[in-house]
């Protein structure tokens, strides 16, 4: 399990040792663009949340607009909604404890 207390940096750090630089670098363009989406969709600020009860190789995340009570939800393998799936949302010590904004996961775009 992750910690949930854990950087942007540190998240990156365990995916690029588990998969490598070009799949840590895959992933987060697949967030990346999510979160455009969602953006788009909301016309507003987004931020993420990654989850940590996995091992660090592809952490499910939940994307916050600053419209929305409600995040959306995704699967980090195939990166896909998956908000049908915990209709009760995630637990508080299942996630990081901050939120990533747009051009933090920028940063991590590339291998």
């Amino acid at each position: 399990m992750l910690s949930t207390d854990m950087t942007l940096e540190e998240l990156a750090g365990e995916i690029q040792k588990k998969r490598g630089s070009a799949a840590r670098a895959d992933y987060f363009q697949s967030v990346f663009e999510n979160m455009c989406k969602q953006g788009l969709t909301t016309n507003d600020p987004v931020t993420v949340q990654f989850g940590v009860t996995g091992d660090g190789y592809a952490p499910n995340y939940r994307i916050f607009s600053s419209g929305s009570e409600t995040p959306r939800m995704f699967w980090g393998t195939y990166h896909g909604a998956c908000d049908e799936d915990f209709p009760q949302g995630w637990k508080p010590d299942r996630v990081t404890a901050g939120r990533f904004a747009l051009l933090d996961v920028n940063k991590f775009r590339k291998a």
